[in-house]
């Protein structure tokens, strides 16, 4: 049996919207179910053939010849295209299209009702978009959800706990889920608990656990797995300053590791102190998104986030007004 020719097509690297895209460090490239890890860089075919932002994988030849079909590492590990959600007549979310960039702390606003949870909730896959498409680290967030849900950590809003189930017991639960051994689980548990002041609660039963409590154990189950994203909806709801202010300096502390943080808040100070960039939602619609030097370009160069924010917030309510149809006068 003759061996295969390598091909003679040249690697270079290519650009794409001004954007080098590498083959560098962590990515997965699959041949008859085989696994390579390492570096690659995109061949001129691919350059030709599938240049365009925001493709999640492309062909490519391997340092050693073979063609190989391999998804790059995206610089947004959360990709939002067209993302909408409709209830009947009612349009939870419409459009949407985003970008959640790899090791940062994204914030997403917007006033209640703007459609966040609906997106933590496709982003989880609890919920099945009605139009568009969501991506974590180029997963489909529904058809991939349970795949998903080995990458990502979620605490929402309100954690839902059985009542009589200690808190240790749950906390053992989760992380099995995930897999880990009984040593594993105390190993990464019981410094999350300790840092966030909850083992003085662990054996208590989560009936009598506060909201603040629920937050504060549901935190230390979404990262007992040590996830690449975290997403966070109203996460120092309920926590005292106290409890909130080591929070953020956790989520500092995991970004400046290597996580990514999603979170929505409305403690729009926290905000502008913790986020690089984060995105305004406005009656399921993006209305702004960016660093904060980017989004005071749209007010003055001396606007608080807060100022943004209500300016943003009223310049989309009232293109919406605007749009919609009007009314047909009543018959005299």
């Amino acid at each position: 049996m003759t061996q295969s020719t390598r091909p003679t097509a040249r690697s270079t690297d290519w650009s794409c919207s001004k954007r080098k895209l590498w083959l560098t460090g962590r990515f997965a490239a699959t041949r008859l179910g085989d696994r390579l890890d390492g570096p690659a860089r995109v061949s001129d075919e691919a350059r030709a053939s599938r240049c365009r932002q925001g493709a999640l994988s492309v062909w490519f030849y391997a340092p050693y010849g073979d063609r190989l079909y391999g998804k790059f590492v995206s610089p947004s590990i959360v990709e939002i295209r067209g993302l909408s959600k409709q209830y009947g007549a009612f349009s939870a979310l419409s459009e949407l299209d985003l970008d959640v960039p790899r090791g940062e702390l994204f914030a997403l606003l917007g006033p209640n009702g703007a459609g966040k949870t609906t997106t933590m909730r496709m982003l989880m896959g609890i919920l099945k978009a009605s139009a568009g498409s969501a991506r974590i680290n180029g997963l489909d967030c529904f058809r991939d959800r349970v795949a998903v849900k080995r990458l990502v950590g979620f605490l929402p809003d309100e954690p839902v706990f059985h009542d009589y189930l200690r808190g240790i017991e749950i906390i053992r639960f989760v992380g099995g889920m995930h897999g880990l051994s009984a040593s594993e689980i105390n190993q990464r548990a019981w410094p999350l608990i300790e840092r966030i002041e909850l083992s003085d609660a662990t054996e208590e039963y989560a009936v009598n656990y506060s909201r603040g409590m629920k937050k504060k154990l549901g935190l230390v189950c979404s990262l007992l797995h040590e996830p690449e994203l975290l997403i966070l909806d109203e996460p120092t709801s309920g926590l005292d300053p106290i409890a909130t202010r080591g929070l953020n300096a956790l989520l500092l502390e995991k970004v400046h590791a290597g996580m990514t943080v999603l979170l929505s808040s409305h403690l729009l100070d926290q905000v502008q102190r913790l986020c690089r960039r984060m995105a305004i939602i406005s009656r399921g619609r993006l209305a702004a998104v960016g660093t904060l030097e980017e989004l005071r370009q749209r007010a003055n160069a001396e606007s608080s986030l807060e100022e943004i924010f209500f300016a943003v917030a009223a310049e989309a309510g009232a293109r919406a007004t605007s749009s919609q149809p009007e009314l047909p006068s009543p018959e005299s």
